[in-house]
């Protein structure tokens, strides 16, 4: 398990560029173009935002078109979605993992002061943490009307 406030958005890039599958649930979706186009080569992601559009962005949202993408609405019986949960396959069927405060905007990866940490399952001591956000994911994903 690693801690980090800077370069997150620049970790989450690296994966991306080996990753199989994505799965992110995260309130906000307003990536910048790079982190758009990784996102873009990636041959499978789920995403989960939350439809209060005064953030996300719509135009980017429909340039995923591969994308199983759902969204919370606001008044939604359990609650807002605030969560952002990263969960990266990479090509050795490993998984990593990133929690935190860091939305999948410009300013949340690139700018803001955020606090993450990432997982990795190759690390053998983190695989049983790695089982509560991989379960958490399909769980929120199957609950969206």
């Amino acid at each position: 398990m690693n801690f980090h406030s800077k370069s997150i958005g620049d970790r989450l890039l690296d994966k991306l560029t080996q990753a199989t599958k994505v799965q992110i649930a995260s309130a906000f979706f307003c990536p910048n173009d790079r982190l758009l186009s990784a996102l873009r080569a990636v041959p499978r992601v789920e995403l989960i935002v939350s439809e209060e559009f005064t953030i996300n962005d719509p135009y980017k949202l429909e340039r995923l078109k591969k994308a199983d993408v759902r969204s919370i609405p606001p008044d939604h019986p359990d609650g807002k979605l605030h969560a952002k949960v990263f969960i990266v396959t990479l090509r050795d069927d490993s998984q990593w993992v990133l929690l935190g405060s860091a939305n999948l905007t410009q300013p949340g990866l690139f700018a803001n002061q955020e606090a993450c940490i990432d997982l990795n399952s190759a690390s053998f001591p983190t695989r049983r943490r790695l089982a509560t956000p991989q379960s958490w994911v399909p769980t929120c994903i199957h609950a969206i009307p």
